[in-house]
């Protein structure tokens, strides 16, 4: 087959867009196969990091090297997670030599990759906030969305992997910080009922009325104050 030689610099935008592209199709394949979200994150983040060899294929302009390094890496990845990968007859063909990439090539791809699966994580992080607090007070997606900041459909997408502000990932981190110190002091049972009740220490508002305000620290902090007059 011929081969074209791509002499352009790669980039750190490349690689992102590369890496945008690989991960759309590697959660296109993960959806034929059943498993938890949990190992499905897991399986993204270790094939994304082994897609360095496709990437070389890719500037050199050799198809075979690049449809194989890619689903060799999902093989992979999903084979040390435990998960039986079966490949379709067409795709068990010889594989072709490796490119080997050069290392400014290695360099960038490393700190895309890096910055890629970071955001993965965090998104990982910030769907389990989210059902923490969906769960624990009884609320939709457009009030934890209040609480925040946004819209109801803004907190469903972050849920299912887009990108969050890291303005608004600290918000959440903060709001869950609070929430532990709820469940210090109040039982978990009781809590949804406890937060819709009218109370002197809210000015006669409820506490969950404060806490779509965005006041979750400080309802915490208050009945941590009030409830250990109470101990």
């Amino acid at each position: 087959m011929r081969k074209r030689r791509v002499e352009t610099t790669v980039s750190l935008t490349t690689v992102r867009q590369f890496l945008e592209a690989v991960d759309r199709g590697f959660e296109r394949w993960m959806r034929l196969i059943e498993t938890d979200d949990a190992t499905r994150t897991e399986w993204r983040v270790l094939a994304l990091r082994n897609v360095l060899p496709a990437l070389a294929g890719v500037r050199a302009g050799t198809v075979p090297v690049t449809a194989t390094a890619l689903i060799s890496a999902w093989v992979d990845a999903g084979t040390a997670l435990g998960v039986r990968v079966r490949v379709p007859q067409r795709r068990q063909h010889a594989r072709p030599p490796r490119v080997k990439p050069d290392l400014e090539t290695v360099i960038v791809f490393d700190a895309g990759v890096l910055e890629y699966t970071t955001k993965i994580a965090s998104s990982k992080d910030t769907a389990a906030i989210i059902q923490r607090l969906m769960a624990h007070l009884q609320l939709s997606y457009d009030e934890v969305g209040l609480i925040v900041g946004t819209t109801g459909e803004t907190v469903r997408r972050w849920e299912h992997g887009q990108s969050i502000p890291p303005e608004k990932h600290a918000v959440l981190h903060a709001t869950d910080a609070a929430l532990s110190r709820l469940l210090d002091v109040i039982k978990p049972e009781a809590l949804p009922s406890a937060v819709r009740t009218p109370a002197e220490i809210f000015d006669t508002e409820s506490a969950l009325a404060w806490i779509l305000r965005g006041r979750m620290t400080e309802v915490a902090e208050r009945y941590d104050r009030e409830l250990s007059y109470q101990r």
